[in-house]
């Protein structure tokens, strides 16, 4: 999850930056939100509590992702 949000991160730098980016402010919040959606529904990694591997939390993110 830590580097899913690392990637947010560094969109949400890129549409602050000197020329915004919109697309990137856009991407950002998406995955945040896709992010936010996958803990919600209870789909965790051992860290968080969870018992899903880091390739199903991965495909359930993505899976949230597509479907907005």
């Amino acid at each position: 999850m830590a580097m899913i949000l690392a990637l947010a991160a560094v969109l949400h730098y890129a549409a602050e930056r000197r020329d915004p980016n919109p697309r990137a402010a856009a991407a950002s919040r998406a995955i945040v939100d896709a992010v936010d959606a996958t803990v919600a529904a209870g789909i965790r990694t051992a860290d968080l509590g969870g018992s899903a591997g880091t390739t199903a939390f991965t495909a359930a993110v993505i899976e949230r992702l597509r479907a907005n």
